[in-house]
C-alpha cells in the first residue's frame, strides 16, 4: 500500500498505520524524520537528540520536532576550554508536517546550543530508516543427480 500525496498538517490524532505509511513515503522522497536518540553533528563533535517525552511515539521512540533538545557530550574546537558538554535545541524542521503544532525535525534540521568557543550550531544527521524488512528469498535446493567419485 502506498500513501499517495499525504495531506500536510498535524500528525497527532493519525493512526500508527497512517504515520508508518507517511514515514515510508517521505523516505522514498529522500526525507528522513528524526526521532529521539538519533545523531546530531555539533560544531565540534557528535551528539544525539534526547528522548522525546511528548507527542507521537512510533516503534518506541518519539518523533523529534522544532524545540527538541540535543546534547553533545564532548564538543571540541582545540582551544583551552575544550572539550566541553553542549546542550541545545532543534530550530528548523519540515514545514508541511507538525506534532503538537511544531514542525517535524528531519535529517538536515539545524540546531543551536549553549555558548561554546565555536559557532554554537548542530545538524541532525540521522533519521528514520525503513522498518520494512523484506522476506529472505526461499532457499532453492539443487535438483539433479548427486555425483560421486568412482574408484
Amino acid at each position: 500500500m502506498v500513501f499517495e500525496n499525504p495531506q500536510p498538517g498535524e500528525l497527532v490524532g493519525r493512526s500508527s498505520n497512517e504515520i508508518h505509511l507517511l514515514l515510508e513515503d517521505l523516505l522514498r522522497r529522500g526525507i528522513q524524520v528524526a526521532f529521539g536518540g538519533d545523531k546530531v553533528r555539533g560544531c565540534g563533535g557528535m551528539g544525539y537528540l534526547l528522548p522525546i517525552k511528548s507527542g507521537i511515539v512510533f516503534n518506541g521512540r518519539g518523533i523529534a520536532t522544532v524545540g527538541s533538545e540535543y546534547v553533545i557530550p564532548s564538543d571540541s574546537h582545540g582551544c583551552m576550554g575544550c572539550p566541553h558538554r553542549c546542550t541545545g535545541q532543534v530550530v528548523s524542521g519540515l514545514a508541511d508536517f507538525f506534532v503538537d503544532s511544531k514542525p517535524v525535525a528531519i535529517v538536515g534540521s539545524q540546531g543551536v546550543h549553549a555558548a561554546c568557543c565555536g559557532p554554537n550550531t548542530g545538524t541532525v544527521v540521522e533519521g528514520y530508516k525503513s522498518s520494512y524488512v523484506p522476506k529472505a528469498p526461499p532457499k532453492i535446493q539443487p535438483v539433479g543427480i548427486r555425483l560421486s567419485r568412482y574408484r
